[in-house]
Protein backbone atom coordinates (compact mmCIF):
# COMPACT_ATOMS: atom_id res chain seq x y z
CA UNK A 1 0.00 0.00 0.00
CA UNK A 2 1.58 3.27 -0.92
CA UNK A 3 -0.13 4.91 1.95
CA UNK A 4 2.04 3.19 4.66
CA UNK A 5 5.34 4.81 5.61
CA UNK A 6 8.59 3.08 6.88
CA UNK A 7 6.96 2.56 10.75
CA UNK A 8 3.29 1.14 8.82
CA UNK A 9 1.32 3.63 9.77
CA UNK A 10 -1.44 4.92 7.14
CA UNK A 11 -4.40 5.59 9.43
CA UNK A 12 -5.53 8.64 10.97
CA UNK A 13 -7.82 8.17 13.63
CA UNK A 14 -10.01 10.44 15.46
CA UNK A 15 -12.07 9.44 18.54
CA UNK A 16 -15.02 11.81 17.94
CA UNK A 17 -17.40 10.42 20.52
CA UNK A 18 -15.49 8.07 22.54
CA UNK A 19 -17.48 6.98 25.76
CA UNK A 20 -16.33 5.53 29.40
CA UNK A 21 -16.17 2.01 29.01
CA UNK A 22 -14.62 1.95 24.95
CA UNK A 23 -11.47 0.15 24.35
CA UNK A 24 -8.73 0.78 21.37
CA UNK A 25 -6.21 -2.61 21.52
CA UNK A 26 -3.07 -3.53 19.00
CA UNK A 27 -1.54 -6.47 18.68
CA UNK A 28 2.34 -5.82 20.42
CA UNK A 29 0.72 -2.60 22.05
CA UNK A 30 -2.14 -4.60 24.29
CA UNK A 31 -4.54 -1.57 25.05
CA UNK A 32 -4.25 1.98 24.01
CA UNK A 33 -5.39 4.94 26.24
CA UNK A 34 -7.50 6.78 23.75
CA UNK A 35 -9.83 9.29 25.16
CA UNK A 36 -12.54 11.37 23.35
CA UNK A 37 -10.70 14.13 21.26
CA UNK A 38 -7.77 12.13 21.05
CA UNK A 39 -6.02 11.87 17.63
CA UNK A 40 -3.33 8.91 16.67
CA UNK A 41 -1.38 7.94 13.91
CA UNK A 42 -2.52 4.04 13.88
CA UNK A 43 -1.31 1.07 11.89
CA UNK A 44 -4.35 -0.81 11.25
CA UNK A 45 -3.32 -2.71 7.89
CA UNK A 46 -0.29 -5.04 9.07
CA UNK A 47 -1.09 -5.34 12.92
CA UNK A 48 -4.34 -6.71 13.78
CA UNK A 49 -6.43 -4.37 16.44
CA UNK A 50 -9.41 -4.68 18.24
CA UNK A 51 -12.22 -2.12 19.59
CA UNK A 52 -14.79 -2.91 22.18
CA UNK A 53 -17.54 -0.67 22.71
CA UNK A 54 -18.70 -1.40 26.37
CA UNK A 55 -20.50 1.89 27.11
CA UNK A 56 -24.05 2.74 26.42
CA UNK A 57 -23.92 5.50 23.89
CA UNK A 58 -22.45 5.25 20.08
CA UNK A 59 -18.67 5.46 19.75
CA UNK A 60 -17.86 7.68 16.83
CA UNK A 61 -14.64 7.54 15.04
CA UNK A 62 -13.40 9.72 12.13
CA UNK A 63 -11.15 6.70 10.51
CA UNK A 64 -9.09 8.51 7.57
CA UNK A 65 -6.81 6.65 5.31
CA UNK A 66 -4.08 9.05 3.57
CA UNK A 67 -0.81 8.55 1.72
CA UNK A 68 1.21 9.60 4.65
CA UNK A 69 4.67 10.20 2.48
CA UNK A 70 2.78 13.06 0.59
CA UNK A 71 4.82 16.18 1.27
CA UNK A 72 1.26 18.02 2.11
CA UNK A 73 0.15 15.64 4.31
CA UNK A 74 3.72 14.54 6.25
CA UNK A 75 4.30 18.59 6.76
CA UNK A 76 0.29 18.92 8.07
CA UNK A 77 1.13 16.50 10.81
CA UNK A 78 4.56 17.59 12.05
CA UNK A 79 3.18 21.10 12.39
CA UNK A 80 -0.21 19.97 14.29
CA UNK A 81 1.89 17.64 16.35
CA UNK A 82 4.28 20.35 16.95
CA UNK A 83 1.40 22.93 18.06
CA UNK A 84 -0.21 20.73 20.06
CA UNK A 85 3.26 19.68 22.14
CA UNK A 86 5.19 22.65 21.66
CA UNK A 87 3.18 25.82 21.61
CA UNK A 88 0.61 25.05 24.54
Amino acid sequence: DYAIDGMGLAKIYVAVKWGQGNLFGQYGCGSVPIKQGDVYLINNYTLPHWVYNGSDEDRIVLDISANLNSPIVKQSIITAFKKAFYES
